[in-house]
């Protein structure tokens, strides 16, 4: 079963789930709950805290996909939010139950057992991402990677461009991927993660389970991005198909630069380990590229008048520790 090393079950732990699990499923009622056509199923794991303004767009999002071709699932990880967030994902999976289901507990786990919970009761061929304060802009994303991934059979995971929007919608930025390439592999993404969380869509089930620290970090998206990588290439899809939201109320997109930089820090000395060192090298490089970026924030901070230098300096620093083709 799929879980955290040594992490005791959602039964175990208390968890409520609105809506059927696949174990409460028998075979016969489970041909009404999904469609007969075919056997491959997509789930979307959304985790969502104090999302009351936003989980409703997110959630329509999901529901507004094109999936004729195949089932599709989403798992909701609801962790104990108070405000009206639980409220409004319960009167979804009410209206939608044959789609959504709805993981909550007695109190708050954290961002990073929520997301194990949620991936725990994932059961598709394929898994996308969305957390619950984004959304999907366009209604064939979903059938767009899992085309992808049918056909580039190399590609253990895709991803795709994101428009950044403010709290209201409004566009920030477009980044600019002119530059990227269609294929990348795991050292392009240890040595900076690329893909956003909202963009990604895995081969579900090449993980088994998540790393006994995985509960001890601030991030999910990446680790879980690497573990994928090692079995296959990175696909990109030069296309923007979702929103990622820029607001006070983000985990991490608020935190101040040099907080994600420890913790992206953190994260790959922990995968180090995971990967046996075959990347070691790659991942000193990378651990080093930081701490030059971490004491360059300083000094910027230190003396405002130097800010712009930032930006000049990093397509440098890039370049001087782009991995070995």
């Amino acid at each position: 079963m799929f879980g955290v090393a040594h992490e005791p079950s959602l039964t175990r732990l208390g968890i409520t789930l609105v809506g059927p699990t696949r174990a409460d499923v028998s075979p016969a009622a489970e041909s009404t709950m999904w469609k007969e056509s075919t056997q491959m199923r997509v789930s979307v794991s959304m985790v969502t805290y104090n999302h009351e303004r936003q989980i409703a767009q997110a959630i329509e999002s999901v529901l507004l996909q094109e999936h004729d071709d195949f089932d599709l699932e989403l798992v909701i990880g609801e962790d104990c939010s108070t405000d009206g967030t639980l409220s409004i994902v319960r009167d979804f999976a009410q209206r939608y139950p044959e789609i959504i289901r709805v993981i909550s507990g007695p109190e708050n786990v954290g961002a990073q057992r929520n997301v194990a919970r949620v991936l725990e009761n994932c059961t598709g061929d394929y898994l996308a991402l969305l957390d619950g304060d984004d959304y999907w802009t366009s209604p064939h994303k979903l059938r767009t990677q899992v085309e992808f991934l049918e056909t580039n059979k190399d590609c253990a995971l895709c991803f795709h461009n994101v428009q950044v929007v403010d709290e209201a919608g409004g566009v920030i930025e477009v980044p600019d991927m002119s530059s990227m390439a269609l294929r990348t592999r795991l050292e392009d993404l240890l040595i900076g993660n690329y893909i956003s969380s909202c963009s990604v869509m895995y081969r579900w089930g090449l993980v088994s389970e998540l790393p006994d620290w995985w509960n001890d970090m601030q991030m999910a998206d990446f680790p879980l991005s690497v573990m994928h990588a090692q079995f296959g290439s990175i696909g990109y899809i030069d296309e923007a198909m979702a929103a990622y939201r820029r607001h006070p109320g983000g985990v991490f997109s608020v935190q101040k630069p040099l907080r994600q930089m420890r913790a992206f820090m953190e994260v790959l000395r922990a995968l180090d380990g995971l990967l046996d060192r075959r990347y070691h090298r790659v991942i000193k490089r990378s651990l080093r590229r930081l701490r030059l970026n971490i004491i360059a924030t300083r000094v910027f901070e230190a003396v405002p008048a130097l800010r712009p230098l930032l930006g000049r300096l990093k397509p440098f620093v890039r370049r001087i520790y782009k991995p070995a083709a």
